[in-house]
């Protein structure tokens, strides 16, 4: 057998070989779950060279499956990684890449960071509406004024406090505590693990309820709706609140 014949049935045997995956591998969920975790999760993953961002302020993003991540330079050209996600309620913080001149605004509820990760604004307030009673469904009804107050920052902080491994106890009205909202709410602080015996269920009442204006400059602003007869409640003497902090 001369050299020439057996370079060409080599030849022919590599051509009969495939040159591609077959096509189920593209469509298929559980192949793409496991290449994620066993693959590119582990491993490095380029998300841009460093000349596409030169600026103070350049950033870009990458997907990978359902992660989100960004990088980012900052002032003092120092090269910047992140989960691309606001520690707030986890809203994606920025798409595709970009200059952010001076800092990050998450679009959600307005959070806004440093170049170097740090939170440095939470512009969202929580405003109460009074009005003589709930409106009906569909209907509309004028408020008298408004009032800012901290009730959401307050849960906010209690949640994270409960997960750094400290304790929080909340204090305050909510409606009938057969109200499905009002139910909802408190069994997930316990489920968080704030302590929940100073809070006040407030019979025929429906829990605060809350919605997000978006001014024409872009800023979010929560308003919430409370039953005036809310206010009425009795609550403990602060002695016996700090009473928690005394036994802490």
């Amino acid at each position: 057998m001369t050299n020439l014949s057996v370079a060409k049935r080599a030849d022919e045997a590599a051509a009969a070989l495939p040159h591609a995956l077959p096509a189920w591998v593209y469509n298929h969920g559980e192949l793409t779950r496991l290449e994620l975790e066993r693959i590119l999760k582990p491993s490095w993953q380029i998300v841009c060279h460093l000349n596409s961002i030169p600026k103070a302020g350049d950033y870009e993003t990458l997907d990978l499956g359902p992660e989100s991540v960004l990088v980012l330079r900052d002032r003092d050209g120092t090269i910047r990684g992140f989960h691309n996600v606001c520690r707030h309620r986890g809203a994606r913080l920025l798409d595709g890449s970009g200059n952010c001149p001076a800092t990050i605004t998450c679009p959600y509820h307005g959070w806004t960071y440093r170049h170097d990760g740090g939170l440095i604004g939470m512009p969202v307030r929580d405003l109460t509406f009074r009005v003589h009673g709930l409106p009906a469904r569909g209907s509309k009804e004028n408020a008298t004024h408004f009032e800012e107050i901290c009730g959401g920052n307050a849960l906010n902080g209690a949640i994270g406090i409960v997960r750094l491994g400290g304790r929080a106890s909340i204090c305050g009205p909510m409606g009938d505590s057969r109200e499905t909202s009002s139910r909802y709410i408190f069994e997930q602080m316990a489920h968080e693990g704030i302590e929940t015996k100073h809070i006040v269920h407030m019979p025929g009442l429906v829990t605060p309820i809350s919605a997000i204006m978006i001014d024409p400059s872009g800023e979010r602003t929560i308003v919430t709706f409370r039953d005036p007869q809310l206010w009425k409640v009795q609550l403990p003497a602060a002695d016996k609140l700090l009473e928690v902090i005394d036994d802490g």
